[in-house]
């Protein structure tokens, strides 16, 4: 792990964040390419991430709780797994922020534990990706986005509104912000 701290997210809610070490991707936009090697950082078990995110509880209400980030936390889908289902008996919400490049059994069985999932899509289009990235996985990220059910249209950025839990999303797409 790369570091923890408390953050106030985008809903106005706090959010104790975890950044995880690893990431298969090498954004030239990255605002934390020190989370890139994933021999590096400092070693914690969920139990410990739990109980430091449990000093900040108070704080959480109903919508803040846990968010992992990175890097990519995909790349350790087992660990996060095992955090998310230790905040769930503890009554904390979790987050997901991912580039969402990842897709495979054990993510989504993370996914089954995760109330809310951040995809941060970079770029829209191949030439854009193949301008920002070492390696292109934008079918990687319209596969993830699928698999919530969302369409690649959902995927563009300027709309002038983002659908609200409200709009009559299905309860997976509730899921993805």
């Amino acid at each position: 792990i790369q570091g923890v701290g408390i953050r106030i997210s985008f809903h106005r809610t706090i959010r104790f964040v975890v950044f995880l070490q690893g990431c298969n991707l090498r954004c030239k936009c990255c605002h934390n390419p020190d989370t890139w090697n994933m021999s590096e950082g400092r070693e914690y078990t969920p139990d410990e991430i739990v109980r430091r995110a449990m000093n900040f509880r108070e704080y959480f209400g109903r919508e803040g709780g846990i968010t992992l980030s990175g890097g990519e936390p995909l790349l350790q889908a087992d660990f996060a797994r095992e955090v998310f289902l230790k905040c769930h008996r503890e009554g904390i919400n979790t987050c997901l922020d991912t580039s969402g490049s990842i897709l495979t059994d054990k993510v989504k069985s993370l996914l089954e534990h995760t109330d809310r999932v951040l995809l941060d899509i970079k770029y829209t289009t191949l030439r854009d990706w193949l301008k920002g990235l070492t390696y292109p996985r934008i079918g990687k990220v319209e596969a993830m986005a699928n698999y919530f059910g969302c369409e690649k249209s959902d995927l563009i950025e300027d709309k002038k509104e983002k659908p609200t839990v409200d709009d009559g999303l299905s309860e997976a797409k509730r899921k993805l912000i």
